[in-house]
């Protein structure tokens, strides 16, 4: 009788201690991915910026500075050029059919804004996707960064994307890649780069209207 009660009493505690540390493991990545998302939208507000992003075939460029943003985007050899002043852009194309423009276009600020993934708020969503996913410390590109894993896809919204991992830079707290898989276990890779306080009137230089036929 009394070592079926110490059995017992034994089997309680390794219970009561694999679910502390489950708890304690789930906390630290709640505060993790709170802290992420706190540096992120913080950097994100930033009127003088350089962000680049490169993924199979295509590739995004935008460098802004105050009210004026320049957006190259060049995918499959078109070439696209966003020129925002103000509320309004210019937008010109070059393809090998030739050079084609559109003038006083309304913006599309998502060319525009640093790309924040993680951007759920409260600490609900925050909690759920924390005990879903893995995080572990990394280096990437030279950056020492936190690599969170989810087959939940709860960061990413893509139909067909299974599983995906993303590099957050622990400083700024921006993704500096992310690695999806399809379910079919294609892999994309996208990779960012950021430049804060570096883009000058030089590198927001309007392509030359007269060099294209306005539509």
């Amino acid at each position: 009788m009394k070592k079926s009660k110490l059995t017992l009493i034994i089997v309680v505690i390794l219970i009561f201690l694999v679910l502390l540390i489950l708890l304690i493991n789930v906390a630290r990545k709640t505060y993790i991915l709170s802290k992420i998302i706190n540096t992120s939208q913080e950097v994100s507000q930033s009127e003088n910026y350089y962000w680049n992003l490169k993924l199979e075939g295509k590739e995004l460029s935008t460098y802004r500075k105050g009210e004026k943003a320049l957006t190259i985007i060049t995918e499959d050899s078109i070439k696209t050029t966003y020129f925002k002043n103000g509320e309004t852009s210019n937008i010109y194309t070059e393809s090998s059919e030739g050079k084609t423009a559109k003038l006083n276009e309304k913006t599309v600020s998502g060319f525009i804004e640093i790309p924040v993934l993680l951007t759920k708020d409260g600490i609900e969503p925050i909690f759920i996707n924390a005990m879903q996913c893995k995080i572990s410390d990394v280096t990437e590109d030279g950056k020492e960064c936190y690599l969170i894993e989810s087959s939940a896809n709860d960061f990413i919204i893509h139909s067909s994307i299974e599983k995906t991992q993303l590099y957050i830079d622990k400083e700024t707290g921006l993704t500096v890649k992310l690695v999806e898989y399809d379910n079919n276990g294609k892999l994309f890779t996208t990779n960012y780069k950021y430049e804060f306080n570096t883009v000058t009137d030089e590198d927001l230089k309007e392509p030359n209207i007269n060099n294209y036929k306005v539509e």
